[in-house]
């Protein structure tokens, strides 16, 4: 169809503003197929640049605290002081720190691109670690996050590289704790020095219990619990775990040890099969089998089993004394992980700018021929940019919760704030990992959550990592979206109050005595509580529990009676926290940001 003089003109300048060389368009029909034609020779160009190559083998070396939550290195800031950090960091020669969500995303990329072969990870010692135990500092769900993005490596290599050629490797020297053994397990192909150990034993944690010594000095401890599993004010008020709190450690400890045994059997199915090979029956679940064999390892020789057995019973592949240099990749194209991330995100931005330049809707193109431009040329350009795209704000919540402080309920609700008012995110993560903090400083949290969901529209996801209990868990209840790990901890819901009293008897041997005028008698731990003010303490406790149930119930969209049946502080996995319907799906931290991302997007 003939265009005129105006249609031209419209077309000119969205070619201009598109950078391309200036062309008259003489239909829409050729307009368009312009524009492809422009777009693939740029495509051309931009495979040749390219900065990732065919069979890349991507290199990450690790070390205790080189993988974080959250938060830039002081040596990433500004000032003198800043500067000097960085410039002495590249003599002690440890590995660059890099968060868990670029970490995940890393892998994950890493997972989907067929450039990539191959995964070597290394464990070094930190500067000035001296003789101390090497741990890479994670929590269970934390370690559990890498195992499955590992894993997921696996599978998508398997698919990609049928013939083979393809792999993912671990290597340290001796492994000082399982939960670094853990994450290894998902590799398929495991060194360590002759010397070395796995310490695989299960997970168990012990608790002292301070009543006596309390009571020799004179001190009691008058606690405000409402729930018979809640244990955080037992080691002060008792000589031993209540029945009660031992049910709820157990039942714990049991899902968690479930869910260690079987991802290790799972991802070390094929050499565990293969040593116990002699002893397996056709009629035994091949699963099941390893299962058993893998608890009977744990229980006759963890945590101390020496590198010899673990390779002879499958836990690792190889025993060498060669875990400094890599021959495995000598002819592949290595790439550190923090250059892969860069030059992914390099691609990924040109490959948005492409799309959003090149390969606008038909319709609008359309429009813009018919002489429109001029008035709209602008608004489409943006429109374009925007196509398809999402962004997704994540805001952290970790540690004690307080109302002020480095991460204070304050700085939390100021980036929510900060996020909501943003007209570029359109929808927002919290990222917990918080065993709970102050009734005030959670109300806070839970209150701003709430005004970004309801006044501005932008859904709320939270993605739980080691722990998210007590007030934790009812800050972030009124979330459009909960997730967690398999293993990470929560509920605990209730509320816990302790106030020490009667320390005027720990001064009687010193022959001390103290007077009290009857207006600061009741802030004074010097006397007991007694009376109004005894029942005054009962009654806020207990106004504060069912506040918190109320607001849970509210969140969660259930009846205050369903909730106050599970708000009796005990711990849950994540995998019972998911059948108690605290926990809407069991999935990890990326998971989390891409069902945001499809969220805001559909806001």
């Amino acid at each position: 169809m003939p265009t005129t003089p105006g249609a031209n003109k419209g077309a000119s300048m969205l070619l201009r503003a598109a950078g391309l060389p200036l062309r008259l368009v003489k239909s829409t029909a050729l307009g368009a197929a312009y524009l492809r034609l422009a777009g693939l020779a740029r495509s051309r160009i931009k495979t040749a640049r390219q900065l990732v190559h065919p069979r890349t083998s991507i290199t990450w070396r690790i070390s205790e605290g080189s993988i974080v939550e959250t938060g830039l290195p002081s040596s990433e800031g500004f000032g003198l002081s800043s500067l000097l950090a960085r410039v002495l960091s590249r003599y002690d020669n440890d590995p660059p720190k890099i968060t868990m969500l670029n970490a995940l995303t890393a892998l994950e990329m890493a997972a989907n691109d067929p450039r990539v072969s191959l995964l070597d990870v290394r464990v070094v010692p930190a500067a000035g670690a001296g003789n101390r135990p090497v741990s890479l500092g994670l929590g269970f769900a934390q370690a559990q996050e890498l195992h499955q993005a590992v894993m997921l490596f696996n599978y998508k290599k398997s698919k990609q590289f049928p013939s083979g050629g393809w792999g993912s490797s671990f290597t340290i020297a001796s492994f000082d704790d399982q939960l670094t053994y853990y994450f290894a397990s998902a590799f398929t192909f495991i060194s360590m020095l002759p010397t070395g150990k796995v310490p695989l034993s299960g997970i168990s944690w012990a608790q002292l219990h301070h009543k006596n010594l309390l009571e020799a000095l004179g001190i009691d401890m008058q606690t405000g619990t409402r729930m018979e599993h809640n244990s955080s004010g037992a080691h002060f008020t008792e000589s031993e775990i209540p029945e009660k709190h031992h049910e709820s450690n157990l039942s714990v400890r049991k899902s968690l040890n479930d869910t260690l045994v079987s991802d290790i059997a799972n991802s070390r199915s094929f050499d565990i099969m293969a040593s116990f090979s002699e002893t397996y029956k056709s009629t035994e679940d091949p699963l099941q089998f390893v299962q058993s064999r893998l608890r009977i390892v744990m229980a006759k020789l963890g945590p101390y089993i020496d590198a010899e057995w673990a390779q002879s019973i499958g836990l690792i592949t190889d025993v060498s004394w060669d875990f400094i240099e890599d021959n495995t990749s000598v002819l592949r194209q290595r790439t550190d992980i923090g250059a892969y991330v860069k030059a992914c995100r390099q691609e990924i931005e040109r490959e948005s700018r492409d799309r959003s330049t090149f390969h606008p809707i038909l319709d609008k193109l359309i429009q813009l021929v018919r002489g429109q431009a001029a008035a709209n040329k602008h608004r489409l350009l943006r429109a374009y940019r925007s196509q398809d795209r999402a962004t997704v704000g994540v805001v952290y919540l970790l540690g004690a919760i307080e109302r002020g402080g480095e991460n204070g309920a304050n700085l939390v609700a100021k980036a929510l704030v900060d996020a909501a008012l943003d007209p570029e995110v359109h929808s927002v993560v919290v990222r917990v990992d918080s065993p709970g903090g102050d009734f005030v400083a959670c109300s806070t949290v839970s209150g701003m959550i709430s005004m970004v969901q309801n006044m501005y529209g932008k859904p709320v996801i939270a993605s739980y990592g080691n722990t998210a209990a007590s007030g934790a868990y009812s800050a972030t209840s009124s979330c459009n979206m909960i997730v967690a790990s398999r293993s990470t901890l929560t509920g605990g819901i209730g509320v816990s109050s302790m106030c020490p009293e009667s320390i005027q008897r720990m001064a009687d041997p010193f022959k001390t005595n103290s007077q009290l005028s009857s207006a600061f008698k009741p802030e004074s731990h010097l006397h007991e509580l007694e009376g109004d003010k005894l029942e005054s303490y009962k009654r806020f406790t207990d106004k504060s529990y069912e506040w918190i149930v109320g607001l849970i119930a509210l969140g969660r969209r259930m009846a205050e009676d369903e909730v106050a049946s599970i708000a009796q502080g005990q711990m849950f996995t994540g995998d019972q926290a998911a059948k108690n319907k605290l926990v809407d799906n069991l999935m990890g931290f990326t998971q989390a940001v891409e069902i945001a991302a499809h969220a805001g997007y559909r806001a």
